[in-house]
């Protein structure tokens, strides 16, 4: 049914695939050339697993230190290796791999992406600014593009005239045009929520991989729109209801607080954006989840106590369907894949209304504790459009997406360590049902999960990391709130959004690396440990329910078991980085008076800007953090090193231009 899809694409632009089921963005899960095997990474055991369809046999083979995604170029396997610095050249005979050349790149590669035809390799180096180009045949590097804002996810256009970056800091997408070379920005739309203060302005961050149609004329970006103006005020005591974690459950299908939106760009022949992009909205498949049995229950089975459940949490990755008229989008937290409808806005009359209303009385209930309402945003009252949507549920963490010759979608579930599979004739069956306003609201699920590896972890950090990537189970969040401690904390660091916690500007700190060792935690408040903040956040923000000590202590497992990133000039000592740290260690310019040690920190508390006394951070892995300050006031570390000029924090203000620099460089070093 679809696979004359390219052809008519072809026959319509001239610059699709030539096969629509190769991905056009990076993935977790690369096909083999004769479509006999699926590749998936596995990121904590370091290592690359092929599946051979059919037979369900697994082979694994070790690649390196933190592998990220997986691009077929020509026969080969390119891995990228988080933590090396590196591209793994994976070569597979006859179900034979090994690694046959490893390619130095930037500092934490993530995104990389392939031509069809293998002769071009994109690599996203997160932390160095960059994509580096290489030619896929003979393996050397030709060019490297500076895109900032710290770029991971890639998206390759089919006819090869242009790359796009999703970067991610401060909902930045670039366009590489790759005949010239030149980077230009890709606006995304604006979003807005109406609240007791007004309407505000929403922020937005992308949020996984991008792909474009394999016709080549759609973009598409996953990305959070979330509300950090109005104040999260938490109520006085844990036994206080919290009914909407951090204002987003108690909206249902409203938009609240932190909305999963999905950007759709459309693409002229130059591979160009035209038009004004459009926001799809995509909490809108209600269902009711039960994370402890795993069971999944119709929307009349939830009780009056925990109310009807969406698919809100954060989209992590996009695909097309090879027909380029559907887009499946990763719920990383929900365990789910939700399908939207490519051919345009949801008609009125061609709505399913879901068995419940979502917005019967006008407001929503916002996280105070207190009983206020806010008023109910819709999702075209904000700004946003609604596409027939359905979801279907999945293993743990589904995060990559690809399609078999047999019209499956083959779902990765990197927390599960899973590849199942979808036949997408239930899916169009569900589509088609919601057209014609019959669809009942029964889900279909991935089926045929077969394991990829086992976990290498320790169980009570395999535990918790489940329960830090959950917006399902209900000792972390309420119901229908769609948060996870992973909304926040991308990866466990954190998400470069600035809130109003208290009316009060709080930066996401970011979780990397051992917190126990910097204790007490927090900006501000004397918190012992993360199990005690995840008590705290979990009941006070999220709307939790029945998080135990023992549960927390599980969280602070995984918290302390993340490695701190890697920096910039990481191993540098010499020159610039040589130059930063004697002046760090300067008396008049103060820095290390306060970040001493292995950890750059005292764990104390001093005013520092304003009135307020906060923990003095730890400065391993700065570079990895922005914005700065507990306000976020500070983007980059050079804006640090300026403001500390003022003598708050320090005194940089008799340092030169050239000394700010090499103090920077220091920093970058940590």
């Amino acid at each position: 049914m679809r696979s004359i899809g390219w052809l008519v694409a072809l026959a319509a632009c001239g610059s699709g695939l030539r096969d629509d089921r190769f991905p056009t963005g990076s993935n977790t899960l690369a096909m083999s050339r004769d479509k006999d095997a699926v590749y998936a990474v596995n990121v904590d055991e370091g290592s690359l697993t092929r599946l051979t369809l059919g037979s369900s046999q697994v082979k694994e083979l070790d690649v390196g230190k933190d592998p990220a995604r997986v691009a077929r170029v020509g026969d080969e396997l390119w891995v990228t290796l988080r933590g090396e610095r590196a591209v793994a050249v994976v070569v597979d005979h006859d179900g034979v791999m090994k690694v046959d050349e490893v390619l130095p790149v930037g500092v934490e590669p993530v995104g990389i992406v392939a031509s069809e035809d293998g002769k071009r390799v994109y690599v996203a180096n997160t932390l160095s600014d960059s994509v580096t180009e290489f030619d896929g045949r003979s393996r050397e590097e030709l060019r490297t593009f500076s895109v900032q804002d710290q770029p991971t996810w890639l998206a390759l256009h089919p006819s090869g005239k242009a790359l796009f970056v999703g970067s991610a800091l401060d909902g930045t997408v670039s366009r590489v045009d790759l005949a010239s070379g030149n980077v230009s920005d890709v606006e995304l739309p604006e979003g807005t929520r109406n609240t007791n203060d007004g309407v505000i302005d929403l922020d937005n961050r992308v949020s996984g991989d991008l792909a474009i149609s394999p016709d080549g004329t759609s973009l598409a970006i996953p990305t959070v729109y979330a509300d950090t103006t109005t104040s999260v005020d938490e109520p006085e005591t844990p036994e206080e209801p919290v009914v909407d974690g951090y204002g987003s459950g108690g909206v249902g299908i409203g938009v609240g607080r932190i909305n999963p939106v999905l950007v759709v760009v459309e693409l002229g022949p130059d591979a160009k954006p035209e038009g004004k992009p459009e926001a799809v909205f995509l909490a809108t498949a209600p269902i009711a989840v039960s994370e402890r049995s795993g069971e999944v229950m119709t929307t009349t089975d939830s009780g009056p106590s925990s109310g009807p459940s969406v698919f809100r949490s954060y989209p992590t990755s996009v695909v097309s369907s090879p027909s380029s008229n559907e887009w499946l989008i990763t719920m990383e937290a929900s365990n789910a894949v939700v399908v939207v409808s490519n051919e345009g806005p949801r008609e009125k009359e061609g709505q399913a209304e879901p068995s419940f209303d979502f917005a019967s009385t006008g407001s929503s209930t916002d996280c105070d504790g207190c009983g206020k309402t806010a008023p109910f945003t819709s999702a075209e009252q904000a700004g946003f459009v609604t596409w027939s949507a359905v979801a279907v549920t999945t293993a743990a963490g589904p995060k990559g997406v690809l399609f078999d010759e047999e019209e499956h979608a083959l779902v990765h579930g990197w927390l599960a360590r899973s590849v199942e599979s979808v036949p997408y004739d239930d899916v169009d069956a569900m589509l088609e049902s919601l057209a014609r306003n019959e669809f009942d609201g029964t889900l279909t699920s991935a089926r045929g999960a077969v394991e990829l590896t086992r976990s290498s972890l320790p169980a009570d950090v395999e535990e918790g990391r489940r329960m830090f990537f959950s917006a399902l189970d209900q000792r972390m969040a309420a119901n229908s709130a769609g948060v996870s401690c992973s909304t926040c904390h991308m990866d466990g660091r954190n998400d470069g959004f600035t809130w109003t916690l208290q009316g009060e500007h709080r930066n996401t700190p970011s979780l990397a690396g051992d917190v126990a060792a910097t204790a007490p935690v927090t900006w501000s408040e004397e918190v012992a440990s993360v199990a005690d903040e995840a008590m705290l956040t979990t009941s006070l923000r999220m709307g939790g329910n029945g998080l135990r000590r023992s549960d927390a202590l599980l969280v602070e497992a995984y918290v302390n078991y993340t490695p701190y990133p890697d920096s910039p000039r990481a191993g540098q000592e010499g020159g610039l980085v040589a130059e930063g740290r004697e002046i760090f260690e300067r008396e008049d310019v103060g820095c290390a008076s306060c970040h001493g040690g292995d950890l750059y920190t005292d764990t104390l508390q001093h005013q520092v800007r304003g009135d307020l006394a906060t923990q003095t951070p730890t400065l391993r892995g700065i570079a990895a953090s922005a914005p700065y300050y507990h306000d976020g006031s500070a983007p980059n570390l050079a804006a640090v090193v300026a403001s500390a000029a003022d003598g708050s924090m320090g005194d940089t203000s008799m340092l030169s231009a050239s000394e700010r620099a090499a103090l920077v460089a220091f920093l970058e070093s940590l």
